[in-house]
C-alpha cells in the first residue's frame, strides 16, 4: 500500500511538472511572439518615417495581432496547444512583416536617392544655362553698346 501511494505521488508530481513545463513552453512562445510584433511594429514606424506607403504593411501587422489575441485568450482559457500554434503563427507573420517592412524601406530609400540625384543634376544643368544666357546677353548688349558708342559723332565744341 505505501508502496502504492508513492507511486500516485511520484505520478501527480510529474504531471504537474510536465504541465508546468507545458505552460513554461506556451508562455516563452507567447512573450516571443509579443517582441516579435512589438519588433515588426518599430520597423514598420521607422519604414514610415522613411516616407514610404506602409499600408499593405500596417494590414500584414493587424493580422498577427490579431492572431496575438487568438494566442493569448487560448493561453487564458487554457488551451495550450491552440496557443502555441498562434504563437507559431504569430512568429511567422511578424517575421515577415520585419522583412517585408526593411524591403520597403530599402526601396524607398533608392527611390529617395534617386530623386535627389536628379534633383542636382537638374539645379546644376540649370544654374550652367542661366549663366550661360546671362552671359551670351551680356556680351550681346555690349558690343552694341560699344558699335553705337564709335559709330557717334563727337560734337565739336565751340572754343570761346
Amino acid at each position: 500500500m505505501l508502496f502504492v501511494g508513492m507511486l500516485l505521488l511520484i505520478g501527480a508530481l510529474l504531471s504537474s511538472s510536465l504541465s508546468s513545463g507545458q505552460v513554461d513552453k506556451s508562455s516563452i512562445r507567447l512573450q516571443e511572439a509579443r517582441s516579435d510584433v512589438e519588433h515588426a511594429f518599430s520597423e514598420v514606424q521607422s519604414t514610415q518615417d522613411t516616407g514610404a506607403n506602409v499600408t499593405g504593411l500596417l494590414e500584414r501587422l493587424n493580422v498577427a495581432v490579431d492572431l496575438l489575441a487568438q494566442a493569448e485568450n487560448a493561453y487564458r482559457s487554457g488551451d495550450l496547444t491552440s496557443a502555441e500554434d498562434y504563437a507559431i503563427q504569430v512568429t511567422a507573420a511578424a517575421k515577415q512583416v520585419t522583412a517585408q517592412s526593411m524591403d520597403v524601406q530599402q526601396s524607398a530609400f533608392d527611390s529617395t536617392k534617386g530623386s535627389y540625384l536628379f534633383s542636382v543634376v537638374v539645379v546644376t544643368v540649370g544654374s550652367l544655362v542661366f549663366v550661360l544666357a546671362l552671359f551670351l546677353v551680356w556680351r550681346h548688349f555690349k558690343t552694341h553698346y560699344v558699335t553705337g558708342i564709335l559709330k557717334s559723332k563727337p560734337e565739336a565744341v565751340a572754343d570761346n
